[in-house]
């Protein structure tokens, strides 16, 4: 019999696994609990050691004792728990009647691993850690059983935890980079597939693409009817060939995320395995390793061979299939090379820098460019990424997090193949393509590294141009509250907040609690403001889409003004400010109750409630949210103003480990309750700014109006609908549209008798002006644009909205958009209503742009990340010919500027266009090629040198042929002319509005006439 003191060994070091190994521990039971099991374990381990007990029933029943005793919900039939239990009996029988150590050893730790297997991941039980606890008590007890020493075998539980621990990771990188896992289908949707005219008519009926191969799956073919010979016909495609279709289309989505999901538990195992063991002694061995992982991946999903056996017409970068097997031998080899050298490193930064960059290289090879797998390429080499921090021993608590959302970024997918066969190219194109080869490379790690977080902001220096930090909001949230390996880390500056979780009626933990339960992109629309917040902005918006201003000062001091007015104001006898106090406190209390009925199936949000629960539950039982993670397993304190929402706090009180001292410790025994409570809020905010917007609109909205009269402000005079000029500004930061603004305004008084100052102008960096200060994003400035941006982009959304109720009222003003991109919606909205859209481009070279982004905000604190900047000058060029063809034949014209000229010039123009008579006007060829051609930037250039692969990346002369193809009936090329005047660069703009006497135009004579009486 084992003594007393072991027994207790087993005991703490089972209990600490829990905690340690735990996502979700709120659904575990308590320390006491979980040792009376273990009470139980301990007698019938002594049974069984003593060869007391040997059928498979005692075992078969205990197991179910022991569930029902930490209240786990058993879901194994009976069949599968009987043969769980038989196992068990086989394994333990086993190592007892071994004779050698080592072998009794290793037998031990392959039933840890099996345990751990299926008690977690070999069959659908709700995905908590009620799982976890009952597989290290299971484990505890079949090691007791057997007749090793807790020496021996303890360590054994260390290594399933370990092993544990690497799945999980793995797991959360796997399902945030595949759809497939996420959505429980099979993606082919990039599939270079044939689809049958037959199942084409299909997909039209049921809302489809009629050119994209559906998910494969049940739910998808039942609805279509899918026919054996379609069927067969998928099966025959050259890229369906490898996938199993029929046994796929049989499966349910959570049939087929049941079997992913499996298979990548297999995988890990055997992974773990050759990483501990260290069996990777040879190239071959590389190649049988990734093979079988391949081959374990693909179970149930592809058939036949692992390897990929076609060549791809679309994804032409993947090596051909007849290079793929020396490609694969050479992968293998520099693998295991490149391993041993992270192994040997000593310094634990160095070598987790070293296998961030193997990983990268991995993932590079196996997925991106070699692509060496029939199916699942993206899923086995993440996991062979995961693989090589388990075989360079770098533990799971050491490991970098990686925010897999940015993974697949396609500026940085590369486009050239690894192999480059020297008899189809010349000496010059083969290095050219290697060059292009090695950049794109370097361009892909760049991007690999940058994923990695939290960036601890005290490392980011900022001492030049091309250094300026990005962060984002959901970055943000994320560390907030997870396991993080460095606990005094953070991503902003201590000092700093952004400026809507600042605002926010819910706390930051808060806003990331609901955030993480729904998987929200857009984290914005969870944010709910006080009123007097939502006050300011609607004054704002009501400010510069009613007034005239000329400045951006002007229309700061004039919200200034009307705000304070109201303030001072009485409404109902009652100061403004606390009447709109009790009407937020009055909403707040109806939204619960809004939310409260929805949760019990009435009311009008009872089916969005429904949807949202559904939504967090799948999320909560796939793994993908763990509820309470922003709250459980913080390393900063909870700011005592949000205790009192917090759900540990809320669900947890009667729960708590006696003399607990740590988060970790704390216990919800009804995590589904908490659930509740996260879609209650989750609706109630949705009430509360469902009521907000419709309480401005009708109540606040006139008060505004009744201020800006009582302030005497000039309102806009409104043009007739065919008369109103939409001025839209696009380009990248820090181009010159500020210069190019004052050009347009000179052209629009001059030419087109608007004045300015009626003009609505809105601009997000004004907006930052009103809503943001230092003392909310902090003393270091270079983040402050990222810190205000989402509400000043809130508040531009909110003015276009507003214009275009007014534009489709026909009461539309004249409006300057000063944007970055050129905007669909945006040019819709100044061509909609017979409106006349003109649109002028800016452009410099990048790096200068970049110089001087950095240069102004070091003037007044408006930095701009420089991966955004660059990002915006690939884009803006990148969509330039499908964004003029979306207004191609309306009322639209565009004139390109060059702005990089002497502070003073005027900047020179490149291209004009007239949209509506399909003719453009090219000045400067050279110019406009550079202009295109910036489509090729490298966004993660970190110095101008890397901002073009090769010489010829910086000229596209390639737009005279798509030019012809977007219907361009007069392409014309002429030599700029400069002139004295500004307003006459703009000679194709005379025709746009009314012109001024001295520039008269027989056919808009009386027009003009009759315009000049109206305004009298």
């Amino acid at each position: 019999m084992r003594a007393r003191e072991e027994i207790e060994r087993f005991k703490s070091t089972g209990w600490q696994s829990v905690l340690e190994n735990s996502r979700q521990s709120y659904t575990l039971t308590d320390k006491e609990t979980f040792n009376n099991a273990m009470d139980i374990l301990d007698e019938a381990a002594e049974a069984i050691s003593k060869e007391i007990i040997e059928d498979s029933e005692t075992m078969h029943k205990l197991i179910k004792e022991i569930a029902a005793i930490i209240d786990i919900d058993l879901s194994m039939e009976s069949e599968s728990l009987s043969h769980f239990s038989a196992q068990l009996m086989f394994y333990i029988y086993d190592i007892n009647h071994t004779v050698e150590r080592e072998e009794k050893i290793t037998k031990a730790l392959e039933l840890a691993k099996y345990i751990e297997h299926e008690v977690i991941h070999g069959h659908d039980l709700v995905v908590n850690d009620k799982q976890t606890e009952l597989s290290v008590l299971l484990t505890n007890f079949a090691l007791l059983a057997t007749k090793l020493s807790a020496d021996e075998t303890l360590p054994l539980i260390e290594k399933t935890r370990e092993l544990g621990s690497y799945k999980r990771i793995g797991l959360d990188n796997m399902r945030a980079l595949s759809r497939t896992v996420i959505t429980g289908t099979i993606d082919v949707s990039a599939a270079e597939s044939r689809i049958p005219e037959s199942l084409r008519i299909k997909l039209s009926r049921n809302g489809l693409d009629p050119s994209v191969v559906p998910p494969l799956c049940k739910e998808v073919y039942e609805d279509l009817q899918l026919t054996s010979s379609e069927i067969e016909t998928l099966k025959e495609n050259e890229k369906m060939a490898c996938l199993d279709v029929r046994n796929l289309v049989t499966k349910t989505r959570a049939e087929i995320v049941q079997i992913i999901e499996t298979n990548y538990n297999q995988a890990m195992n055997l992974a773990f395995k050759v990483a501990d063991e260290n069996l990777l002694k040879s190239p071959g061995d590389v190649k049988q390793f990734l093979g079988e992982i391949a081959t374990i991946m693909g179970n149930g999903i592809v058939e036949g061979d692992w390897k990929r056996t076609h060549d791809s017409e679309k994804f032409k970068v993947y090596t051909r299939v007849k290079d793929l097997e020396l490609q694969l031998e050479d992968f293998s080899r520099q693998f295991l090379n490149r391993l041993e050298s992270v192994k040997k490193i000593k310094d634990p930064k160095k070598k987790e820098n070293a296998a961030i960059e193997l990983a990268a290289w991995c993932e590079y090879r196996v997925n991106l460019t070699d692509h060496f797998l029939a199916d699942g390429c993206g899923k086995t080499s993440a996991l062979m990424a995961n693989f090589v921090f388990m075989a360079a021993k770098i533990p799971p608590k050491s490991m970098p997090a990686m925010d897999r959302r940015n993974y697949f970024n396609f500026d940085v997918v590369p486009t050239t193949n690894i192999v480059i066969n020297k008899k189809e190219h010349s000496n010059l194109a083969i290095r050219e393509l290697t060059t292009r080869r090695n950049k794109e490379w370097e361009r892909w790690l760049r991007h690999y590294k940058s994923s990695f977080f939290p960036q601890d902001y005290r490392t980011i220096t900022c001492d030049n141009a091309w250094s300026v930090p990005s962060v984002t909001l959901g970055q943000h949230l994320e560390t907030l509250g997870t396991k993080t390996k460095d606990e005094d880390r953070y991503v902003i500056p201590e000092d700093a907040n952004f400026t809507n979780l600042h605002h926010c009626l819910r706390g930051g933990y808060e806003v990331a609690e609901l955030a993480s339960a729904i998987g929200a992109p857009d984290i914005q629309k969870l944010i709910t403001y006080p009123m007097t917040r939502l006050n300011l902005f609607h004054t704002i918006v009501y400010a510069e889409t009613e007034l005239k201003t000329d400045t951006d000062e002007d229309i700061v001091e004039k919200v200034r003004d009307v705000y304070r007015t109201l303030k001072s104001s009485h409404v109902y006898g009652v100061k403004f400010n606390k009447w709109l106090s009790e009407k937020q406190e009055e909403f707040i209390t109806e939204s619960k109750i809004f939310a409260e009925s929805a949760s019990r199936g009435m009311g009008e949000y009872r089916d969005q409630y429904a949807e949202v629960l559904n939504t967090i539950k799948q999320r909560y039982k796939s793994g993908e949210y763990i509820l309470g993670n922003h709250t459980r397993y913080i390393t900063k304190k909870i700011p005592e103003s949000e205790l009192e929402d917090d759900l540990i706090t809320r669900y947890g009180k009667e729960n708590l480990i006696p003399n607990a001292k740590h988060p970790e410790e704390i216990i919800i025994r009804d995590p589904e309750q908490a659930i509740e409570e996260i879609a209650k809020r989750i609706i109630a905010d949705r009430a509360y700014q469902n009521m907000c917007n419709e309480f401005f609109t009708q109540e606040v909205e006139p008060l505004i109006s009744d201020a800006v009269d009582e302030c005497g402000f000039e309102r806009l005079e409104i043009p007739e609908p065919d008369d109103r000029v939409t001025f839209m500004m696009a380009g990248a930061p820090a181009c010159g549209k500020g210069s190019a603004v004052a050009t347009v305004a000179s052209m629009a008084e001059e030419h087109l008798d608007i004045e300015w100052d009626n003009t609505v102008k809105v601009n997000t960096d004004t907006h930052r002006l009103m809503i943001s200060h230092s003392t909310i994003t902090g003393e270091r400035s270079e983040f402050s644009g990222t810190l205000n941006n989402h509400e000043a982009g809130l508040l531009t959304d909110l003015a276009y909205s507003r214009l275009q109720k007014k534009v489709d009222k026909g009461v539309g003003p004249h409006i300057l958009i000063d944007g970055v991109n050129m905007s669909k919606e945006r040019m819709e909205l100044g061509m909609a209503n017979s409106g006349k859209l003109l649109l002028t481009v800016v452009t410099v070279p990048p790096e200068i742009s970049v110089e001087r982004a950095f240069s102004r905000g070091q003037g007044d604190g408006r930095f701009v990340p420089t991966s955004y900047n660059l990002s915006k000058h690939r884009q803006v060029s990148k969509n330039f010919f499908k964004d003029l063809e979306a207004a191609m034949g309306k009322n639209a014209e565009i004139i390109l500027f060059d702005t990089n000229v002497p502070k003073g010039v005027t900047p020179k123009r490149i291209m004009t266009a007239d949209l509506g008579r399909r003719s453009i006007t090219i000045y400067d060829k050279k110019l406009f090629s550079e202009f295109l051609a910036k489509a090729n930037i490298d966004v993660t250039a970190t110095r101008s040198k890397d901002l073009y692969m090769l010489p010829q990346d910086k000229i596209d002369e390639s737009y005279h042929e798509k030019l012809e193809e977007m219907g361009f009936l007069k392409i014309r090329y002429e030599e700029d002319v400069p002139s004295i005047k500004k307003g006459t660069q703009f000679t194709i703009f005379k025709d746009s509005g009314k012109q001024k006497d001295n520039h008269p135009e027989p056919h808009l004579g009386d027009d003009e006439e009759h315009r000049r009486r109206r305004h009298k």
